[in-house]
């Protein structure tokens, strides 16, 4: 109850200027104000590695288009490591390419509105270190049911 409530917190404080020290720390630079960022240089920004999930690598496209904007790139490394791995596994899991895309997109809006989890998404079934849920169990027999 203490982790949620800590991460609640954490939410409520993210403002422009914890985004910009955060971004800062990260190797860019703020030109002109809090709230306007830009690579301070492209070599550094595109090279750049972001956290990984606890099960599921980084993908190429995802970190390239979260690399685009040092904004999103500070929410990001704010999240936990499952955390990281919920949003990594919804790209993953897009079985069609204009999908995949779509919600590489939308995980720069989600971050960027204070989510810190995919809308919508039943989480990843890939972890071991836990039993799948009753009710994702359930979503999991009607989607192969369907496949059949």
């Amino acid at each position: 109850m203490r982790h949620i409530r800590q991460s609640a917190q954490r939410q409520k404080n993210v403002d422009k200027n914890t985004i910009g020290q955060k971004a800062i720390s990260l190797g860019v630079q703020e030109p002109s104000g809090p709230g306007t960022f830009a690579p301070t240089t492209i070599v550094a920004m595109t090279t750049r590695t972001l956290s990984g999930g606890t099960v599921h690598d980084m993908p190429a496209d995802l970190r390239d288009a979260l690399l685009a904007d040092p904004t999103v790139v500070a929410l990001w490394e704010d999240l936990t490591p499952l955390a990281l791995n919920e949003f990594i596994c919804w790209v993953e899991e897009a079985k069609q390419a204009k999908t995949r895309q779509r919600r590489i997109q939308r995980t720069s809006e989600e971050l960027l509105e204070g989510k810190r989890r995919p809308c919508c998404w039943i989480g990843c079934i890939h972890r071991t270190d836990k039993a799948v849920s009753p009710s994702v169990q359930g979503i999991l027999d009607s989607r192969s049911k369907t496949a059949s």
